[in-house]
């Protein structure tokens, strides 16, 4: 029996230990921008527990007083680990999936998004044309409820001559940072700006 406890103990000291890893590893975001096919394609690494992981869209974007219910734009939802095996997923309800994470790690999400062409403002949503475009992170980015306050890294993938104009600070590999989802997404009713602008280089 006192074998047996400790042999117990270990185990949960060690689930204990990689929970705290996995807490600590950032969110990370990869986004390329499909003029032609007039879509952003979207993959996020997230590090997850065992169960079932919520993901879900914004409802409300900073900007704008309406419900936009940006989730409707988000196409070929898939959830697989780092290996790439497909992880079971389903649509919870408008704005919300979940997948069924068998073990402590981190997993891949895969979506697009297409821009919403009747926001003819661009305030609220996200926008691809031949001159540039305008990505709201409220419109386009998944956030997970029990990931609010996990450090971001963001990279984005643009058409050739495009460059990027965004407030947000760069780490030693090139990739956009933020101290939690809210800086990049601007989650739900806060006050705060939203979005960066993609915009297309002039050729001199």
């Amino acid at each position: 029996m006192p074998t047996f406890r400790i042999i117990a103990l270990v185990g949960c000291s060690m689930l204990f230990s990689a929970s705290i890893l996995l807490a600590q590893e950032p969110l990370t975001y990869f986004v390329e921008l499909n003029a032609q096919k007039k879509l952003f394609h979207v993959t996020m690494q997230i590090p997850a527990e065992p169960g079932l992981l919520k993901l879900a869209m914004p409802l409300t974007t900073p900007g704008s007083a309406s419900i936009e219910n940006n989730a409707r734009y988000v196409l070929h939802f898939q959830a697989s680990d780092l290996q790439k095996k497909p992880l079971s997923s389903r649509r919870f309800d408008k704005q919300t999936w979940e997948v069924e994470v068998p073990a402590a790690e981190t997993i891949s999400i895969q979506y697009d998004v297409q821009p919403n062409t009747d926001d003819k403002l661009r305030l609220a949503s996200n926008s691809i044309q031949d001159t540039g475009g305008f990505l709201n992170g409220g419109s386009i980015f998944l956030y997970s409820p029990a990931h609010l306050e996990s450090s971001v890294s963001l990279r984005l993938k643009l058409p050739a001559g495009w460059r990027i104009a965004t407030p947000l600070n760069t780490d030693a590999n090139g990739s956009f940072v933020a101290a939690n989802y809210r800086k990049i997404g601007r989650y739900l009713r806060l006050n705060v700006r939203a979005g960066w602008s993609v915009l297309k280089e002039r050729q001199r």
